[in-house]
């Protein structure tokens, strides 16, 4: 009888703490909702991708200014970091060009190394034509380039046309693209290195100005932690804003659209932060040198698969439990392979649903055994045989035409 008090009263607990837990995860999720006054939001956790927060995550909305990721993004990738790019004339067209400027002047000469510091940094629109015409030949062109990087990140609430991010009818994204787009961005290294920046060095020639940068993001001086990203506001758009912080190697990131004041976006910010920092924590949950899947390819072969990255999982703290399941999909595989090829991809699940999907590369090389060597030799020997034979054959029904005509 006693044993049974003790299950029971253990059971109780146990209950009552897992609801207790419930509760307060609903009670801080609320208290975070109530704060939130943009129209649209999102938090994610850069380690595992997953998203803590959302509101209207996939609304198709004017960005402003933080259309200027993307242009450093593909400018990055696409340009020569210290090739020095000569202004052109087209930043003194101001029907089409104005807003936040740096005043540039047509012979001016910069990197584009510097010209990046002024697009971020500064937020200078006539930095952006410059860079889309000298990376892209054309504004135009670039453009394209844009679209085409968003299409290949699989985003699709997102349109440009313009790589300053002025009001245009058909620019627009959201702010689950936006993440998705910043988080691939602050993987390269001198983006991530600008956006942290507070404050930059911009020769001129004598007498021009500004000869400085000051970020235009205040939240780097305004929160512990901030390390970018980057600002935006037109009428249209109203007061946009993505922002990252880092704490105790943990990295989030924040979209915010349509807030209503910059004051407001950056109060946000700092309260979906907040939220982020304090109510989860992150978990390993398989290393980039864990064997996930192993094929064996016969002949005592087997090829080993890991993921390319760290797999990291991210979960409340007042979650009474954490299981994250992985299930590697392969792709078909065809020898040779060398250690570092990428073979499919793991699939994380949390809860039944997919919170991220990471690629497979190949652990161990395996190149083509003996006996495919011969079969391949051998196959290509027919082939060749073959087509010597067909050569003979068509050199055979011409030397018969001519002889006909001859006769004739």
């Amino acid at each position: 009888m006693r044993g049974l008090l003790v299950f029971i009263f253990t059971l109780c607990f146990l209950f009552n703490s897992t609801l207790a837990q419930a509760i307060s995860k609903d009670s801080d999720l609320k208290a975070v909702c109530s704060q939130v006054t943009a129209a649209s939001a999102i938090l994610m956790d850069l380690k595992s991708g997953q998203i803590l927060f959302e509101r209207k995550p996939h609304d198709r909305l004017a960005i402003a200014s933080i259309t200027k990721i993307m242009t450093a993004m593909v400018a990055i990738e696409k340009g020569d970091l210290d090739s020095v790019i000569t202004v052109g004339p087209e930043v003194l067209d101001r029907k089409d060009l104005y807003g936040t400027l740096i005043y540039l002047s047509p012979g001016e000469k910069f990197t584009l190394r510097q010209l990046l510091a002024a697009l971020l940094m500064n937020s200078a629109n006539d930095a952006a034509v410059t860079i889309a015409e000298s990376v892209g030949g054309t504004k135009e062109n670039f453009v394209q380039m844009m679209n085409q990087k968003a299409k290949d990140l699989g985003l699709k609430n997102t349109h440009f046309t313009n790589p300053h991010g002025l009001s245009e009818i058909g620019h627009y994204s959201s702010a689950y693209d936006m993440a998705m787009i910043t988080r691939y961005g602050l993987e390269k290294p001198t983006l991530a290195e600008i956006v942290k920046t507070k404050i930059a060095q911009f020769p001129r020639k004598q007498g021009m100005m500004p000869d400085s940068l000051q970020n235009h993001n205040k939240l780097l001086w305004q929160y512990d932690g901030a390390n970018g990203v980057k600002t935006g506001y037109t009428d249209l758009a109203g007061n946009t804003l993505v922002a990252s912080a880092t704490r105790h190697e943990r990295k989030l990131l924040v979209v915010i659209l349509k807030g209503t004041s910059a004051a407001a976006v950056y109060q946000d910010a700092g309260n979906l932060l907040d939220y982020g920092f304090n109510q989860f924590n992150n978990q390993l949950i398989a290393s980039k040198n864990q064997v996930i899947n192993s094929v064996n390819l016969g002949k005592g072969q087997t090829l080993n698969l890991i993921p390319k990255i760290d797999i990291y999982g991210t979960f409340s703290n007042s979650t009474f439990k954490q299981d994250f399941e992985l299930k590697a999909i392969p792709v078909n595989i065809n020898l040779p392979v060398e250690a570092g090829d990428e073979l499919g991809r793991v699939d994380v699940y949390f809860e039944g649903d997919v919170i991220q999907s990471v690629p497979l590369v190949a652990y161990n090389s395996i190149s083509l055994s003996r006996s495919n060597n011969i079969k391949y030799f051998l196959f290509g020997g027919i082939l060749l045989f073959f087509l010597y034979i067909i050569r003979r054959i068509l050199h055979y029904v011409r030397l018969r035409r001519r002889r006909r005509i001859f006769y004739r």
